[in-house]
């Protein structure tokens, strides 16, 4: 008999084309084979979540941990094990859950800078002014140790940035985003960036030949589809 891999849930909707991008990007690493071999997913895509960056801002933290706790509750009913919050701002409540529930969250967080102290080079920061603004990068144990890698933009950087962010949820082209991390890139003085928002996974599917980012995004969906594939080859048919 094959043996079920865990059941997976991305909350998205956080923007929902970061998510579905996402699930696509797992599904083009794991389906070169039957696809009866590839993981399931379930995608909880609710574009209804408070805007992240304006709760962080505001203050409004217990409303969005609230949302995120009822989505978490629907993703165990529906038989998730393990979760991708498809949000990195959203990680700032991720506390304010309880321990069963954060015991079963993926931190972002710490896959992006766990890949950053491992890949020990220069990068840029890119992220929403909420994620910034919150210090979720910092509130992390690793961000001592990744910081020395890792350069902030200046303030008008970082609200351009904010708002580059916010076209890429409305389905704007790319390229303008693509534009100005080229200049962001050569004005700090580094040869890439690290996604610290999922919607920069978006860029990330276009970013060849340059030198790649840290993309969280990117590094779940390989160890997801590698995870499948050893299940598969281990279970047999």
């Amino acid at each position: 008999m094959t043996s079920s891999p865990p059941r997976i849930a991305i909350i998205g909707g956080m923007g929902p084309l970061a998510s579905a991008a996402f699930v696509n990007t797992i599904y083009e690493r794991s389906v070169d084979g039957p696809e009866q071999d590839a993981p399931p997913i379930v995608l909880w895509s609710d574009p209804s979540f408070p805007d992240r960056s304006r709760c962080l801002l505001e203050g409004d933290t217990d409303r969005l941990a609230a949302h995120l706790r009822e989505t978490v509750q629907r993703c165990e009913r529906a038989g998730a094990e393990t979760m991708v919050i498809c949000c990195v701002t959203a990680h700032a409540v991720v506390p304010l859950l309880p321990p069963a529930m954060q015991a079963r969250i993926v931190s972002l967080v710490e896959v992006l800078l766990s890949a950053v102290i491992q890949q020990a080079r220069p990068l840029i920061v890119l992220s929403s002014l909420g994620t910034r603004g919150a210090g979720v990068l910092e509130a992390h144990p690793l961000w001592r140790e990744a910081s020395r890698w890792l350069r902030w933009p200046d303030r008008a950087d970082q609200e351009r940035m904010h708002h580059a962010i916010y076209r890429i949820k409305r389905n704007a082209d790319v390229s303008t985003t693509v534009a100005l991390i080229d200049e962001l890139i050569r004005k700090y003085h580094v040869d890439s960036f690290a996604a610290a928002c999922t919607e920069l996974h978006i860029v990330h599917k276009v970013w060849a030949p340059r030198p790649a980012p840290v993309d969280p995004l990117d590094i779940i969906a390989t160890r997801i589809a590698a995870a499948s594939t050893h299940t598969s080859m281990a279970g047999g048919r």
